[in-house]
Formats: structure tokens, C-alpha cells, sequence
């Protein structure tokens, strides 16, 4: 048989582009056909921090009536009673209307920047769950408000040390049961604060940026595991800790250095805790957006990346990512609440300035005015062969 008449070799199968894209279109497709599906909470473990009040304890209560079994973490041993308390009410109620619980509530204390406690809720956690943790929510957090010339360093550190690293430290150490469980996920409350920093708020807005970066880095360093990592960004909202500024800004105010105190003064100190106070009672939004996202982020089959609950965060400072820096410094200088009190400083310049001189133009004038006018005090001189009182030489 010569060459020409060899049979043709059979083209070599394989997975063409246009193939990857009809099988990633049909998947697509399908999802969007069949929606995005609740999770079954049977046998389903979660793990939530700060949950003494706030978005926290809401929503523990929430996850546990819809048959997760909850690790909640509370701060004071207060909080953890009055949770077991809860539960156990919960429970009568099932037992009376003949439909027991299946699940469990489990409030311990828990403080973030301690290793020992975040230890301690991992071996919980292993002890409790055979080692499977499905969904973290990150929620615990302080907030300390005021400018970076009040604050002090320690004010940075507290902080970064809960808002932050206590992110860090809790999701580290339960890391490894999460993903062991299927479709897990990791919610983190931040805030608009974490992607716009406004002047005012410079610790907490810090800290937020850099949970922000956290969120980003773990959903890409652990995405070939299937672990989703979704951000909770709202705007102001009616929770405790918002109703605490005024009360946290005058302590730092009255530790802040006697000279950062002198540069902005107790009128402008003043005007911003009045305006504060304002903005608490008329600004802030319903906090059950924010539950119902973090519901969202931990029930439905894939959470979504980044959740911005309420008008301020969708309507405001979501658009305001897009506006250049020098606008947006402009737009907070003509929107800022306490425009019109300028710091004692800056006050005391405009009195001194007068017909657009400053202060030091001022003094160079008077000394040049007096050392001009100290001639004409002092008697003229008389010159060579003249009388006193005659300005004309004498002839001779």
C-alpha cells in the first residue's frame, strides 16, 4: 500500500473553546433558571462574634429559629446568660407546641484579642461539631472617633487590635474546620468607612480598610477550596455603638494633648458633638438591613462578594468610589456638618488678618512706621556756623 492510499489518521478529541463556553453558558443558564437556593440548615454549623447586642445578637437569634446550630461569642458573661436564657424560652415554646428543636445555641465569652479565648471557642468548636464549621461571621468590633491630632497612638492600637487583628485571629484559628465543611463562607461586617475615609473617624476608618484587604486576599488565596468570603459594608446605622460617640469623643477629648486641645478648641470640640449627636438621631438607618444581608451571606447557596444594606451605602458612598479624590475632598468640605466652626487656631488668624495682610505683615509695617517717625521727636541737628533756631549759615 503506498502513502497516498494510508488511511487518514482520526482527528485527536478534544475540548474546544466554543465547547468550555457552551458548558459555562448552560451552567449559567441553569443557575439562573433554578435561582439561588437556600441551604439546608440541618446539621449546619455557625460561628459569630460580638454578639452581646447589635447585629450580632440579632442575628444569632435569627440563624438558630431557622435551624442553624450557633457558636455565639459574647464579650461580657451578661450577655452569654441572657442568650441561654433566650434559648431556653425558645425551647419551651417548641416543647408546648409539640415541635422540638434540632438544634443547639451555644453562647460562650469570647474577647477577639485574647489567643487564650479564641483557643478556647476553637476547641469548641472541634469538640461540638466533628471538626466542620460551615459559615464565620466576623462581626465583633469598637468604634473611637475623632481626628488624628486628638487621637492617641493606644487609640489606634485598641482599634486595629479588635476591629482588625481579632478578625485575623478568629478566622486563622477556624480556618481549618471551615474547610472541611461543604460550600462554607466567611462573613465580614465592615463598613463605607472601609472604602471611603472621611476626616473625623481616622481610627476606625483604618481598621475597616484593613479588614477590607483581609476579605480580598482570603476569597482569592482560598477559592480553589470553595470558600466564599463576603463583605458587609452598610452606612450609618441605629446600633449601640453608634450611640456611644458622643459619649467615647469627650474621653478622648479629655485626654487629648493640652496643645491639640489649644490648636482646635472647646467651641469647635463642641459644635462636632452637637452635629454627631444629630446625625445619630436623624441620619442613621434601620439596622435589620444589615441583619438581613448577613441572613443573606450565610444561607443562600453563593453569596454574593460585597453587600451594601441601606440608602447611604447604595445611593451615596457607593457612587462616590468613582468620583476623583480632589472632588471628593470638596464634596466633604461643602457637605460637612460642621462647616462654619472653624478650630480656635484658624479663628484667631482671620481676626488678626486685616485688608488680606497676615500677622507677620502687620508687625513688619508697625516697626518700619516707628523707626520712620523716631526723628521727628528728637531736636534737629544744628549745622557749622549756624544759630540755634535758624536754618540759614550765618555770614560773615
Amino acid at each position: 500500500m503506498s502513502f497516498a492510499e494510508a488511511p487518514k489518521a482520526r482527528p485527536i478529541p478534544r475540548t474546544s473553546l466554543c465547547t468550555k463556553i457552551t458548558e459555562k453558558a448552560t451552567e449559567f443558564f441553569t443557575r439562573f433558571w433554578n435561582g439561588n437556593p437556600v441551604v439546608n440548615p440541618e446539621n449546619k454549623y455557625v460561628f459569630i462574634t460580638g454578639c452581646d447586642t447589635g447585629f450580632g445578637r440579632a442575628v444569632a437569634e435569627d440563624l438558630t429559629q431557622r435551624g442553624f446550630n450557633v457558636f455565639a461569642g459574647c464579650l461580657t458573661d451578661l450577655a452569654r446568660r441572657e442568650l441561654e436564657q433566650w434559648f431556653d424560652s425558645l425551647q419551651k415554646r417548641g416543647q408546648f407546641l409539640k415541635q422540638p428543636m434540632k438544634n443547639t445555641l451555644y453562647p460562650f465569652v469570647l474577647d477577639v484579642t485574647k489567643e487564650e479565648d479564641v483557643a478556647k471557642a476553637a476547641e469548641l468548636v472541634r469538640s461540638v461539631s466533628d471538626g466542620k464549621l460551615f459559615a464565620l461571621v466576623n462581626n465583633a468590633g469598637i468604634s473611637i472617633d475623632s481626628n488624628i491630632d486628638i487621637c492617641s497612638v493606644s487609640d489606634f492600637e485598641r482599634v486595629m487590635d479588635v476591629n482588625y487583628l481579632g478578625v485575623v485571629r478568629v478566622t486563622k484559628a477556624l480556618l481549618p474546620f471551615l474547610l472541611r465543611a461543604h460550600l462554607p463562607r466567611v462573613v465580614i461586617v465592615s463598613s463605607v468607612a472601609g472604602t471611603l475615609a472621611a476626616g473625623g473617624m481616622a481610627p476606625y476608618s483604618c481598621s475597616k480598610h484593613a479588614v477590607q484587604a483581609f476579605a480580598h486576599c482570603l476569597r482569592r488565596e482560598m477559592g480553589e477550596w470553595g470558600l466564599a468570603v463576603s463583605l458587609i459594608e452598610p452606612g450609618f446605622m441605629r446600633t449601640p455603638i453608634l450611640f456611644q460617640i458622643p459619649e467615647n469623643s469627650k474621653k478622648i477629648w479629655a485626654r487629648a494633648e493640652p496643645e491639640a486641645k489649644e490648636r482646635w478648641g472647646d467651641t469647635w470640640f463642641q459644635a462636632t458633638s452637637r452635629s454627631t449627636t444629630h446625625m445619630t438621631r436623624t441620619l442613621a438607618e434601620d439596622p435589620k438591613l444589615v441583619v438581613d444581608a448577613i441572613i443573606d451571606a450565610c444561607t443562600l447557596e453563593r453569596p454574593s462578594v460585597h453587600y451594601r444594606p441601606g440608602l447611604q451605602a447604595k445611593g451615596y458612598f457607593l457612587p462616590m468610589t468613582y468620583v476623583p479624590d480632589y472632588l471628593f475632598d470638596k464634596l466633604l468640605q461643602f457637605t460637612d456638618w460642621r462647616r462654619g466652626i472653624p478650630p480656635a487656631k484658624l479663628e484667631e488668624t482671620k481676626r488678626v488678618t486685616v485688608d488680606g495682610q497676615d500677622a507677620s505683615a502687620l508687625s513688619t509695617t508697625s516697626a518700619a512706621t516707628t523707626t520712620t517717625a523716631a526723628p521727628a521727636t528728637t531736636a534737629p541737628a544744628v549745622q557749622s556756623g549756624a544759630e540755634p533756631g535758624n536754618s540759614k549759615p550765618k555770614r560773615k
